[in-house]
């Protein structure tokens, strides 16, 4: 089963990616940043139980291209933070580097967008009772797949959207997954 995701995952993520090649006159660069939330679960259930979400911050840049007049290609590159906490003492960081890449229906200034991301690991800590517990038995893999959906708002440069994502893929043994929730702005140029 999760052999088979990352599979599909691949082949969405290459095949939009090699179908949006259009360096035509119909497309913005940019860049996005602001705030994110993350959690770790397991079977739909938010580990640890007793715990918090992981705040952190994104940032990145992104290009969209238009497809036809209603129909956009997004993609980006991105840093972002994850992870889960428990208190000041015990916590786990995550940090990628996200290729997002996306189909965005717009509507005038409003846009709605569906896709999926190749994320990948450069950072890891895990801290229990205040000490650094990581081991090679229970780091995170060095990779994710999550697709995401979102809405979001574009007025001249100025765009400022919501999307939740859900991680395609377990990132240890113990079936854990991302999922996380990032509000953000950008500005295109």
């Amino acid at each position: 089963m999760k052999t088979r995701n990352l599979l599909l995952a691949f082949l969405a993520f290459t095949f939009f990616s090699v179908s949006a090649q259009n360096d035509g006159p119909d497309y913005t660069h940019g860049i996005r940043a602001w705030w994110s939330n993350a959690g770790l679960f397991n079977d739909g259930d938010q580990i640890p139980s007793s715990g918090d979400s992981k705040s952190g911050f994104y940032v990145g840049t992104f290009r969209t291209t238009k497809i036809v007049p209603l129909l956009h290609w997004y993609k980006g590159l991105e840093y972002q933070q994850m992870g889960a906490k428990v208190d000041d003492d015990n916590f786990r960081n995550l940090h990628y580097i996200s290729l997002p890449t996306a189909l965005r229906l717009k509507l005038g200034p409003v846009f709605a967008q569906a896709g999926i991301a190749a994320n990948f690991k450069v950072g890891e800590s895990i801290t229990a009772l205040g000490e650094d517990v990581k081991t090679d038995d229970n780091k995170a893999e060095w990779y994710d797949f999550p697709w995401h959906t979102g809405l979001g708002l574009k007025l001249g440069p100025i765009t400022v959207d919501a999307r939740y994502h859900w991680g395609l893929n377990d990132i240890d043994d113990t079936g854990v997954r991302n999922q996380y929730f990032q509000i953000g702005a950008g500005i295109s140029f």
